[in-house]
């Protein structure tokens, strides 16, 4: 929405300081994460983020795929 106020000129009449997130449910989740996260070096914060389900942590995969 910012890109097209900013490099399309605006067709939809976005007022880019009444942009707003939100959710329920995997919306919520989602709103919660976009605005927590400021890097994606932050989505492999281990073991936080990865699937450790494997005793050997070779095969350990993170569970967000950039």
């Amino acid at each position: 929405m910012r890109k097209t106020e900013a490099e399309d000129g605006n067709p939809y009449g976005i007022d880019e300081s009444k942009i707003v997130m939100g959710g329920q449910g995997t919306g919520g989740y989602l709103s919660m994460g976009y605005i927590t996260l400021d890097t994606v070096s932050e989505l492999f914060i281990y073991p936080k983020f990865f699937d450790t389900s494997d005793p050997n942590p070779a095969n350990h995969m993170p569970m967000v795929i950039s």
